[in-house]
Parts: C-alpha cells; sequence; structure tokens
C-alpha cells in the first residue's frame, strides 16, 4: 500500500509556485519544496513520480497565473483589448518577474506540458485580425513583430535594464502597433 500522502498535489504546486515567485525556478527541489512545506521531501516523491512532472506541474499553474492576470487586466482596460493584452503581458513581466522568466525567458526542453501551453498568442492574433481584418496568417505574422517588441520591453524591465513609465510604455507599442498596421495597409509588409 503507498503511503498516505500528507500534502495534495496541488498543495505541494503552490508551494513550489511561491517557491518560484520568491527564488526562481531553479530553487524548486525536492528538498526547498519539503521545507517550504515543513516536512522532508518525501511528501513530494509520494505525490509527484519525479522532479520533471512536479516541474511540469509548477511551469502550467504558472501559465494559469499568466492566463488570469492578463484576463483581468485586459478586462479593466478601456481601450483596445490589443494593446490592453501587450501592457499585461509587460506588467506581468514588472509583477511577476520569476513566473515571466519561467515562462518566457527559459530553456522549456525537459518540460513535457510546455509545447502545448499557447500562453496567449493565439488570442493576440485573433485580436490583431479583428483589429485590422486581415487574413489568420497576415494577423500571425503582425502579431508575431508586435509580440517581439512587446518582449523586448518586458525583458529589459524584469532584468531591470530599464524602468519606463506605464506612459512611456503605451506611448512606445501604441506607436509601432500604429506603424505595422500602417506598413500593412501600404503593402509595404506582407
Amino acid at each position: 500500500m503507498p503511503p498516505r500522502m500528507k500534502f495534495s498535489k496541488e498543495e505541494i504546486v503552490a508551494a513550489a509556485l511561491e517557491l518560484t515567485r520568491k527564488q526562481g525556478f531553479g530553487a524548486v527541489t525536492a528538498r526547498d519544496v519539503g521545507t517550504a512545506l515543513g516536512v522532508s521531501s518525501r511528501p513530494v516523491y509520494t505525490a509527484f513520480s519525479n522532479m520533471t512532472e512536479l516541474k511540469g506541474a509548477v511551469f502550467a499553474a504558472a501559465a494559469q497565473c499568466f492566463e488570469a492576470y492578463c484576463r483581468e487586466y485586459t478586462a479593466k482596460a478601456t481601450g483596445p483589448k490589443y494593446k490592453a493584452l501587450g501592457e499585461a503581458y509587460i506588467g506581468f513581466a514588472r509583477e511577476e518577474g520569476e513566473l515571466f522568466k519561467l515562462l518566457f525567458m527559459s530553456d522549456h526542453t525537459d518540460i513535457p506540458c510546455a509545447e502545448t501551453v499557447d500562453l496567449g498568442f493565439s488570442q493576440g492574433v485573433s485580436l490583431v485580425g479583428l483589429a485590422t481584418g486581415v487574413d489568420d496568417e497576415e494577423a500571425r505574422r503582425l502579431h508575431t513583430e508586435i509580440w517581439i517588441f512587446v518582449h523586448g520591453i518586458a525583458t529589459m524591465i524584469v532584468t531591470s535594464t530599464q524602468r519606463w513609465s506605464a506612459e512611456q510604455i503605451s506611448r512606445m507599442t501604441s506607436d509601432v502597433y500604429a506603424a505595422l498596421v500602417a506598413k500593412q495597409e501600404k503593402g509595404e509588409i506582407g
């Protein structure tokens, strides 16, 4: 008979997620998760067959945090939803730096579920298509180009390279979006 679990998988993932928030994903070891729970590493291995499984669950939980953050941010936004999605991406980097690093600045090779997590990309493509009227392929290309720019801003913020204000970020993202749409309308891209 397997040993009785003191902690549920959800409690273990929550502890590992909090550890990631405070110390980064590298801090997620069975020993440190156990310490965070006030026990040995045994409950981790009782709930999960290995650390890869736990890390996949933590990645999925971080993705859910990101998606919830974007949903809440865009729901409150008064401007264009697509712009709000970009601002949410940057805001998540500012407020949840270690989770942002895990989701968008780390190697996902050893995280099985990572390749199936969308992280808002299709929502961005859809919003570009709705805002511009372009087909899906063109919307995907426009979104990719804008996402690269927004990702650069978010990366500079999460690494403390830059400390732009919300107003500066809003102006920059509006300018780039308008420029790309104008170029697309003139047939200069595509």
